[in-house]
């Protein structure tokens, strides 16, 4: 699952799914089954843009238009539709509990797929989110910024 302001969405979002996709099932065990894209709460997204932020209901319209063509990509409204900003690993655990609660008999995952410059920031890199996995999407010129944190925490 990605979680963000995602104001405005754009392909690369999208794109985003398929590198992790690609990614997680390299090892020949893992299949992905799905992914979500949670745009974040109003109160998040107007901290940061203000006046230029676009409306939760707007984004999630526009989420569900760019994954249209998706069979496995889900737009989550939830987040939007909070009375207040939730941080993400409290998105995180919403989704796990939710994936959960839908299919009880099954061991499915949920992974935070986010960029490496706020897995960096977040302290995100080698800790995960309470004991959940996190899988960093490099951006181009990440790498040494990536190598430097993974060698400092091991």
């Amino acid at each position: 699952m990605i979680n963000g302001g995602l104001n405005p969405v754009h392909k690369m979002h999208l794109r985003i799914f398929d590198i992790a996709k690609e990614a997680l099932e390299s090892d020949g065990k893992t299949i992905v089954v799905g992914g979500f894209m949670s745009p974040s709460h109003d109160a998040y997204v107007s901290s940061k843009l203000g006046k230029e932020h676009i409306p939760g209901q707007h984004r999630v319209a526009m989420c569900k238009l760019l994954i249209a063509d998706s069979p496995w990509i889900d737009v989550s409204e939830w987040e939007t539709t909070q009375t207040g900003f939730v941080d993400f690993p409290g998105v995180l655990l919403y989704h796990k509990d939710y994936i959960k609660e839908k299919f009880p008999d099954h061991d499915i995952e949920v992974i935070y797929v986010c960029g490496a410059d706020h897995a960096l920031r977040c302290g995100l890199f080698m800790n995960g989110i309470r004991g959940n996995m996190v899988l960093c999407i490099g951006r181009k010129g990440s790498t040494v910024q990536l190598k430097r944190a993974a060698h400092k925490n091991m």
